[in-house]
This record gives structure tokens, C-alpha cells and sequence, in this order.
């Protein structure tokens, strides 16, 4: 129940980012969500000091990532535990490598790389 609240919040808050002001914004409530349900959520949420402020922060610190992983939210310790991989190294491969699109990045490949020497 928590996460659809969470991923539903994350929703109606890109929805919020598409309006260039604030004004702006109530004015077009996400679609499903009553006017009044939807000024609650644009005066008490998006607008409120400590969001901004959180969200100021959580921007900067994922931009300073070298690189991100490609497996979701499944914690990395259950890779290891189901006998999925074997040792830190080739968990390492497994989650920032994809058949499909290949490494994440070059930092990750390299990274990779230099474990091997």
C-alpha cells in the first residue's frame, strides 16, 4: 500500500514539474485527483520548505554517482544468497551489466576491468 502512495505521489509530483510556477500548477490538478485533493498536495507537499530542501539535496547527491545499478530495488545481498552469482566480482558484473545495453557506463566498465588485475 505504502509504495502506490509513494509512486502515486511521484506521479502527480512530475505532473506539478510539467507547470512552469506554482500558480500555474494548481491550476491543473493530476488528472483523477479532485481540485481541493490536489491543492492540499501542491500547498502541503511540493510547496513546503523541508521538501524542497530534501529534494535540493537527493538531486545533488545522485548527480555525485560515478555510476548507477541496473537491477531495481532487490538488495544485492540476495544475489549472493540464492547462489545467483559467485563472489563480489561477478556480483559487481551482474549488476551494472545488461545483455541488452551492455555496462552503465565506462566508469563501471573499467572498474570491472581493473578487478581482474
Amino acid at each position: 500500500m505504502g509504495g502506490r502512495y509513494r509512486d502515486m505521489r511521484h506521479w502527480m509530483y512530475d505532473h506539478y514539474l510539467d507547470y512552469p510556477s506554482f500558480e500555474e500548477a494548481l491550476k491543473h490538478p493530476y488528472p483523477g485527483i479532485c481540485l481541493n485533493d490536489w491543492d492540499w498536495f501542491c500547498h502541503n507537499i511540493y510547496n513546503f520548505t523541508s521538501f524542497q530542501t530534501q529534494s535540493t539535496k537527493n538531486k545533488s547527491n545522485r548527480a555525485k554517482l560515478p555510476y548507477v545499478h541496473c537491477r531495481g530495488s532487490r538488495p544485492f545481498v540476495n544475489y549472493l544468497e540464492d547462489d545467483m552469482v559467485d563472489g563480489e566480482i561477478e556480483l559487481f558484473r551482474v549488476t551494472h551489466f545488461n545483455k541488452t545495453n551492455g555496462w552503465v557506463n565506462e566508469v563501471a566498465h573499467s572498474k570491472h576491468c581493473m578487478s581482474y588485475l
